[in-house]
């Protein structure tokens, strides 16, 4: 895994000695680390632009999330496959006894969160800087599988999600302004489908006025909105 500031992490394996043995390895700035020492299995490794690194680990009775922050190793909970966010909110999956089955959750703002159970259970998954998080299912009998999203929903003309309406946000809206006879064929794209506040295809003044409506200024937050 390579960061944006060109670290690279990774995990080297020993396959001779039994039982086998892997090491978490860490690339920056020319130097080459081992981040742990060798004597467990650290599995999927994932790094952050805040050089947080996070892995599995195998034991005889399950599995641990562990992080590498600042050079001190610390478990975060059991579970395996994590990916790890630029705020360190992490996604893994934890296996089900009852369901039999690896179930999706995330770790963020200090608190676990499960997420939805669809019946499925997990393989891998990947989390952006909103914490929303994107899995794999699979159906152990039939061999399905499909690609599932867990996304924010920010209020109302809070165009990056941060839970004020600002002029941050006013410079997203203008981006996307079309007037009234402006929609584009095929309808809105990407985050300028959040500019039409009313509904109706395109982004006028219409929604400029409901825009207004929703500010609350940087140093006001919205109401039941968590960042």
């Amino acid at each position: 895994r390579i960061n944006n500031k060109g670290d690279i992490a990774w995990v080297r394996y020993n396959f001779y000695v039994s039982p086998w043995r892997s090491t978490v390895m860490l690339y920056r700035e020319g130097q080459l680390l081992e981040l742990t020492d060798g004597t467990a299995q650290p599995q999927n490794c994932d790094l952050n632009d805040a050089l947080q690194i996070v892995w599995a680990e195998v034991y005889e009775d399950g599995h641990v999330v562990k992080m590498w922050d600042g050079g001190e190793i610390q478990t975060i909970t059991d579970g395996v496959s994590p990916r790890v966010n630029n705020d360190g909110d992490i996604s893994f999956f934890r296996w089900n006894d009852l369901s039999q089955k690896w179930d999706p959750w995330l770790y963020a703002g200090g608190k676990y969160f499960q997420l939805p159970d669809l019946g499925l259970s997990g393989a891998s998954s990947d989390i952006n800087d909103r914490s929303e998080v994107a899995w794999r299912t699979f159906n152990p009998v039939t061999g399905d599988t499909g690609i599932v999203m867990l996304r924010r929903i920010a209020p109302p003309a809070d165009m990056n999600h941060d839970c004020h309406v600002d002029f941050r946000d006013f410079g997203q809206f203008q981006k996307c302004f079309t007037g009234v006879d402006g929609a584009p064929e095929g309808g809105l794209l990407g985050d300028c489908t959040r500019a039409d506040l009313d509904g109706d295809g395109d982004v006028d003044i219409d929604d400029f006025e409901a825009f207004l409506s929703a500010v609350t200024g940087p140093g006001e937050m919205v109401a039941d909105c968590e960042p």
